[in-house]
């Protein structure tokens, strides 16, 4: 069940981490935010998909792919082994009618941890969160994550409590989809005064996105020009996580 205290992340980048980006249309707001606490979020917890959900909502400026955002936490070695273990899951919660529309997914991805980090921590209470993306229509000709880091100058980001750094696997969805996330115990107008100046505002605009289960999210449009970081500010939800996450044979840890 959701957690009642306020969200926590652990100091250490998660080993995979599943991004989500949802636009539900108004009349649906409900019955999502149900959904994603009541069935969906219990339910990949519980069959191993996942050790924790984290959910955001967009409050900062610039272009927007969504306004709702999820952090779905997983201790996979790399993204096949992740897709492996959840796709059978997945359909199965579908043919039993527990996986649907609701979900109003705009773009997702598979991300593995970019960097090795401190041993997990569970960091002071997250009370905004700042994404900065490297642009994901354009993969295959990003820098590499590190040099990304560096470009968008993010040695010199403000203070956060928390810092994860993730990428795409090039055994998977291939190279160039960057994901540095800033959580942080301030309140959400005090980090976007501290980031300002950094990047360009908004999430990254996204390709065409293709589900599990075969079913297609146009882009949305106008898009914006390229650019080297996106920056937006999110706003915590609701958060859930396993007490004592399964790191047996069926969720590999890296």
């Amino acid at each position: 069940m959701t957690a009642p205290e306020p969200m926590r992340f652990d100091a250490s980048t998660p080993p995979t981490l599943f991004v989500v980006h949802a636009d539900p249309a108004p009349e649906d707001e409900a019955e999502f935010q149900h959904w994603y606490d009541e069935v969906h979020g219990p339910d990949a917890l519980a069959n191993g998909s996942f050790v924790a959900l984290n959910r955001f909502r967009a409050v900062g400026p610039g272009h927007l792919a969504a306004p709702y955002l999820a952090f779905w936490e997983g201790t996979f070695r790399d993204e096949p082994t992740a897709w492996e273990y959840i796709r059978p899951r997945a359909h199965e919660l579908r043919a039993a009618g527990r996986a649907g529309d609701i979900a109003s997914v705009a773009f997702a991805i598979m991300l593995v941890r970019a960097r090795a980090s401190e041993a997990s921590v569970r960091s002071e209470p997250v009370r905004s969160l700042v994404t900065v993306q490297s642009d994901w229509r354009y993969p295959e000709s990003n820098k590499p994550v590190d040099e990304w880091w560096q470009s968008a100058g993010l040695d010199d980001a403000p203070a956060s409590h928390t810092q994860w750094l993730v990428t795409s696997d090039p055994n998977g969805r291939g190279n160039g989809y960057h994901l540095a996330a800033f959580a942080s115990t301030e309140p959400v107008e005090t980090a976007m005064k501290a980031w300002e100046g950094f990047g360009t505002a908004g999430t990254s605009p996204v390709p065409p996105y293709t589900n599990i289960f075969g079913i297609t999210a146009a882009a949305k449009l106008p898009e914006p020009e390229r650019a080297e970081a996106w920056v937006m500010h999110w706003a915590p939800v609701a958060w859930q996580r396993l007490a004592e996450p399964d790191v047996s044979g069926s969720t590999p840890m890296t």
